[in-house]
């Protein structure tokens, strides 16, 4: 004789698994994110040395600028990188919760 596990039970693991999903996709594009940032950076390190390179001030001037907004948007980057390992995190807490309300189901 087997038991019968309740509706609500596995409706909470369904949703757990869910969770503990998007909470690997969050981490992926964090991880994602932290790489566009680097290669961001470095496309800004080279847009400096192409400006030290400019024999004019006129010239080298909208190469500075744009590595400067190059440095800003990794920055944003990173900080979207950050914010979305804090959703995963989150999201891996309500995936807990919802395997306790499992357990009290089952």
């Amino acid at each position: 004789m087997t038991l019968a596990v309740p509706v609500h039970a596995l409706a909470a693991l369904e949703t757990a698994a869910q969770l503990r999903e998007a909470a690997e996709i969050a981490r992926t594009q964090a991880e994602l994110g932290r790489q566009r940032a680097a290669a961001t950076r470095a496309a800004a390190e080279a847009e400096y040395a192409e400006a030290r390179q400019m024999r004019s001030e006129v010239q080298a001037r909208p190469r500075y600028h744009h590595a400067g907004l190059l440095q800003r948007e990794a920055k944003v980057q990173e900080t979207e990188a950050a914010v979305l390992d804090r959703e995963a995190e989150r999201l891996v807490s309500q995936a807990r919760t919802a395997e306790v309300r499992a357990r009290v189901f089952g």
